[in-house]
């Protein structure tokens, strides 16, 4: 499951992954974004928060997460990857030289200095 919180004052979306995710939760995030994003032009960052690496409930949940990435990283200025999950930390290298945004990983315990990096100018 992902919970998507929008914190339009902010510019700041937090994603919660709870166990498996599907197709419907990718769905439902695009079109809970989708009219932020047309009003703003794009997001100032994004709060990805889970316990562990993410498990999806088919191989289509991984496309429609693959596809989100694709098309949403244009529009966002900033990503925080915040678990305690090693599994994140090889993921930032790796990510940096394809997408839009900056990437950053932070402790689980570190939400709110993931949302103060976002904030910084």
């Amino acid at each position: 499951m992902l919970n998507v919180t929008l914190q339009p004052n902010y510019g700041i979306a937090i994603f919660e992954m709870d166990g498996q995710l599907s197709v419907q939760d990718f769905n439902h995030a695009a079109h809970k974004l989708a009219p932020y994003i047309e009003q703003a032009g794009g997001l100032k960052g994004c709060i990805v928060c889970s316990t562990n690496w993410p498990k999806w409930d088919s191989p289509y949940a991984l496309l429609a997460h693959l596809h989100f990435i694709n098309f949403h990283h244009n529009y966002i200025d900033k990503v925080a990857l915040v678990s305690d999950s090693m599994s994140f930390k090889w993921l930032v290298p790796l990510c940096t030289t394809t997408l839009h945004c900056k990437l950053r990983c932070y402790s689980f315990d570190a939400l709110e200095q993931s949302k103060a990096w976002i904030l910084l100018e």
